[in-house]
């Protein structure tokens, strides 16, 4: 298991570009409609393997679930005909209903705050992000949501970046000013750069520069459609007229300018230096070990440990293993890959469900390509996300499956 998780975060508006004149493409799915499966009932539903028989399954296409709001309902983003919209799951009604009414292709939503990590950071606010994808991120808008009638309320408007602070705060930037955020009490205080790094902030390279520091190969820079493209989104930056990323430790302020240049900037001695790795050397480290836990990952071997935290019992043994705990500590999922002579079968990711007092396990059927769970909180339901190809409309689709437990 994983004790400690490092928040690393750098962005840059050339480096995006880059990876997509190459080919490399990241959760850019087009969906083009978004529907509830039906409810499938597996075989194994009526075998007496305790609580760990699945029920029922449902699968969402086209919905990329965030995070569990309460033991029944998952928050995420359907991605409807190509428009993107926040909606709530109800995995007991099979329900789907809207949170926002957007219409727009362009438009896209993100959603902060109840991931396992994102939560500890900030346990009272859900917070949406709205933004235009041909802007880069540079207008987002961000909400609060109301749970009781599921209505938005707008924070702040305008903003080029934001991240996550402990007590229910969020860093804003706006422009080239910075804000500190306290969405309990709407209090706004601007973190007032000293003019030296102002200046440094606002430096733009010319785009020759900027084409050397992207490492553009020589046969990319004879391509006329390449370079439209990258001029486009140079131009584009400079109109932005905005930071590009910043993060905030206790002391210490990260900024991204989008140009290859990050600062950091020391709120006690209110000194800076520029550092290039500094997203990914500085951020929240946060310890997510589970005192309760009764389960252990030692080489090819997955371990059930006792109240004292020895391995006392070998539950499967493997490759490549990942695997998601309950909350009551009573069952879990994993994935792990099996060495086997048959060609078909070998290497291949198996998917479990396991009562962790038995010893009991039921395979989970179609899910190869997953090693994320999330349980909710009266650990009989679980979902994970997939991204699978449709070979009908030729792009990939995020699909959320809900496992009902018995």
């Amino acid at each position: 298991m994983i004790n400690k998780c490092k928040l690393k975060r750098k962005m840059s508006i050339f480096l995006a570009l880059s990876m997509v004149l190459v080919g490399v493409t990241a959760c850019g799915v087009e969906a083009v409609k978004n529907e509830i499966g039906d409810t499938k009932v597996p075989e194994n539903s009526q075998q007496n393997v305790d609580d760990i028989a699945i029920k029922e399954i449902d699968e969402l296409q086209y919905f990329k679930s965030k995070s569990w709001l309460n033991s029944e309902e998952i928050i995420g983003i359907s991605e409807n005909n190509q428009i993107d919209n926040v909606c709530i799951f109800n995995s007991e009604t099979n329900e789907m209903t809207a949170v926002t009414d957007n219409t727009d292709k362009d438009v896209t939503f993100k959603i902060l705050g109840l991931s396992t990590i994102e939560k500890q950071l900030n346990n009272d606010y859900c917070v949406i992000s709205k933004f235009r994808k041909s802007q880069w991120e540079t207008s987002l808008i961000l909400y609060s949501i109301n749970f009781e009638d599921n209505s938005l309320k707008i924070i702040e408007e305008g903003v080029s970046d934001y991240g996550v602070l402990n007590n229910n705060k969020l860093v804003l930037a706006k422009g080239y000013e910075i804000y500190e955020l306290n969405l309990a009490t709407g209090e706004k205080n601007q973190i007032v750069l000293p003019n030296e790094l102002m200046s440094k902030i606002k430096e733009i390279p010319t785009f020759e520069e900027c084409i050397d520091l992207i490492g553009l190969s020589d046969e990319a820079r004879a391509d006329d459609s390449y370079m439209d493209i990258f001029k486009k989104k140079y131009q584009e930056q400079i109109e932005s007229n905005c930071i590009k990323s910043v993060q905030k430790n206790e002391n210490e302020l990260m900024i991204d300018t989008g140009y290859f240049k990050n600062y950091v900037y020391h709120l006690d001695s209110k000194t800076f230096e520029e550092d290039d790795d500094c997203f990914s050397t500085y951020g929240y480290i946060l310890d997510l070990t589970d005192e309760n836990s009764r389960i252990q990952v030692g080489g090819s071997k997955i371990w059930k440990v006792n109240g004292n935290g020895e391995r006392c019992e070998i539950i499967d043994e493997g490759n490549n293993i990942s695997y998601s705990e309950s909350l009551d500590h009573n069952k879990l999922v994993y994935f792990i890959e099996k060495d086997s002579e048959d060609e078909q079968s070998a290497n291949k990711v198996k998917a479990y469900i396991c009562n962790i007092n038995s010893g009991k396990k039921v395979p989970i059927y179609g899910a190869e390509n997953v090693d994320l769970v999330f349980w909710n909180e009266t650990s009989n339901k679980f979902y994970y996300i997939d991204n699978v190809y449709d070979e009908e409309n030729d792009r990939y689709k995020s699909v959320t499956s809900v496992i009902t437990l018995n």
